[in-house]
Parts: C-alpha cells; structure tokens; sequence
C-alpha cells in the first residue's frame, strides 16, 4: 500500500525482569553508587541503562530486523526526548551529561546514517540536531493528560523548531497529551501548521 513502517522502541527504562538483558553493571549509577529503582510503568520495575551502552543495544536489535528482513522506515526512540539528561558514576562508564547527549545523538545518527527517519518523543535543544520528526510538542499543562494550561498556551516550539522537525497533532476530539482542557486538538493543529495525526480507519 506504500505506507511508510515505523517502530516505537526504547533504551533508556532497563527493566529488571528481563534476565536474558538486564546488567546491573549497564546501569545508571547515582553519585552513592547505587541505581535508582522505578515501579512506575507497565514493564515493571526498571532502573536506567547508561546511555553509553545504548547504541550496543541498538546495534543487535535492529540486524536481528534486518535478518529477518524486515524494513524498517523510521524509528522513534522514546524518552530520549523528554527525558532529562543522565549522569553516571558507574567507575566503568562514567557519563556527563553532555556525555549522555553526544551518546543519544549516536543513537540517532545510527539510523539517520541508514535513511532511516528519526523520531524522538518530544523536542529538546539536545535533540533537535538529530531528529526528523518528534512524537508531540506538548503545552505544559497541569496534569499534563487533559490538565489545564499553565499561563497561556504558546507554540514556542514550533515558532523556534517549524523549519527542523516535524511535531504531528491530534486533530481529534478535545483535549488530550499536551492539548489544554476544553480546546480543541485541530485548532492547535492549524496554529501550528504541521502535519495531523489520523485514527486508523481500516477495520
């Protein structure tokens, strides 16, 4: 049918459960030397793989995809967006932020090297140099899921980012991720000018 594939895939949460993966050594390690356990997603707990040992991750992922023969047209890497820049003290790998930066920026260039377009889920000035498109550019709102608007709801990144990455909006329905309560999401579309979201309609 000519439609582009693309996968959602993520190499930040490292998810304990997953015993054929998870090293406690990839780990973000804090400054007392201990990682930082999470329980706040479905996966379960997770604690967060070191940026540096991501791209290794990647590397064996996408050439089991590519023995498979499967194509993949575009990837977008959740959370290295949205996400706050690590540090570690892992003594074997240790990471600045700027090191984090650099190391998801190689994640991106890995695919952007093959064609492959590059998403991220969100726009960051550590970002924008690497992506083609973004998942959203959400207001910041209070709660950030239908919440209300804090001040006024300003497209200040598609005013600074329009000409470098694409931001799609869901045009249906009102509210939603980063749309105010009670407005409506194809408003903010065409304020913005970028390119919609559609439902899929084939059933």
């Amino acid at each position: 049918l000519g439609y582009i594939f693309g996968l959602e895939d993520q190499y930040r949460d490292y998810y304990l459960k997953n015993k054929e993966v998870y090293d406690k050594e990839l780990a973000v390690k804090n400054i007392n030397g201990k990682s930082k356990v999470l329980k706040n997603t479905a996966g379960g707990k997770h604690t967060f793989l070191c940026a540096t040992a991501a791209k290794q991750f990647i590397e064996r992922t996408y050439s089991e995809i590519e023995d498979a023969d499967i194509n993949v047209d575009g990837v977008q890497l959740d959370g290295f967006g949205s996400s706050e820049l690590d540090e570690c003290y892992n003594v074997d790998h240790t990471m600045t932020r700027e090191d984090c930066m650099n190391a998801r920026a190689n994640c991106f260039n890995f695919f952007r090297e093959k064609g492959v377009i590059a998403c991220a889920d969100e726009v960051g000035v550590h970002t924008v140099k690497y992506v083609d498109l973004v998942k959203h550019a959400p207001y910041e709102l209070s709660k950030q899921e239908k919440g209300l608007q804090l001040g006024v709801a300003v497209p200040l990144v598609n005013l600074v980012y329009h000409d470098s990455v694409f931001v799609p909006w869901n045009v249906e329905g009102i509210g939603g991720w980063g749309i105010p309560k009670n407005e409506s999401g194809k408003l903010h579309w065409i304020l913005n000018g970028q390119n919609p979201y559609f439902k899929n309609s084939m059933k």
